[in-house]
């Protein structure tokens, strides 16, 4: 597994499941803040960063929700896959359509890489604050290179505190890191995609030549060091086209 043999692995996504319960926090420090997502650094999963992300924003950032959501350009939406809150109430995955106005501050985001300050319309719940009601939102890109980018929505409308000037900081702070452990994460699967193509058959999945005679160099490397003797078996199999086939 850990070379990337293993076809099992699958490319996991960020999925529905319980949610994160979290104490009520005054925030904290951008290093805590910091700290807390770094310690992901290993994660074997995209769900892992995101569940980092988004309970650091709670615990340190001073918000009472964050979700994390994908961006589709192409018909202005947001499907939220994940959030923490202090609530013990469960996400489930829901596409919400962005107004016109949210849809160009979104875009505007995107190509700033700068959070977009998302406010509700005075008579009007539709968008994106509508469907989280909440009156503001600050929405931050994450990995916006990507074909289909992301964001963190943060918001405080348990606290009916308002976002203010110096929130976009410690919030671009954040998405940055969240992007480069997802670019680091991503990284390392290609370089195990990459291992596990060039060490066996695609066909058959069975380890390749390359594969064997690694396995018996390092064998004679041991052989060497213990001075124990080496045996080497080798098995005919009958009608083997058959498994070819």
């Amino acid at each position: 597994r850990s070379f990337g043999l293993d076809p099992a692995v699958p490319d996991v996504e960020v999925d529905d499941g319980p949610c994160q319960l979290l104490p009520a926090s005054g925030g904290g420090s951008i290093e805590q803040m910091m700290v807390a997502v770094l310690g992901c650094t290993r994660s074997e999963t995209y769900r892992g960063i995101v569940t980092a992300l988004t309970a650091a924003a709670v615990r340190f950032g001073g918000y009472d929700r964050a979700f994390f959501c994908k961006w589709n350009d192409r018909v202005g939406t947001l499907t939220l896959r994940s959030k923490a809150d202090s609530s013990s109430r469960r996400l489930v995955t829901s596409v919400v359509t962005a107004s016109e106005r949210e849809t160009a501050l979104l875009r505007e985001a995107l190509l700033t890489e700068r959070p977009a300050h998302l406010r509700q319309r005075a008579g009007r719940r539709d968008g994106v604050c509508g469907a989280l009601a909440t009156d503001e939102v600050l929405a931050v890109p994450l990995n916006r290179e990507f074909a289909t980018p992301a964001f963190l929505l943060l918001d405080r409308s348990l606290t009916l505190q308002p976002l203010a000037a110096d929130d976009a900081l410690p919030a671009s702070m954040l998405a940055m890191s969240g992007s480069l452990l997802i670019q680091n994460l991503l990284l390392r699967r290609r370089r195990q995609r990459a291992q596990k193509f060039a060490l066996t058959d695609p066909l058959t999945r069975l380890f390749n030549r390359r594969m064997g005679i690694l396995a018996l160099d390092q064998a004679l490397s041991r052989t060497e060091r213990s001075g124990r003797p080496l045996t080497v078996l080798m098995c005919d199999l009958d009608h083997f086209k058959q498994l070819n086939d």
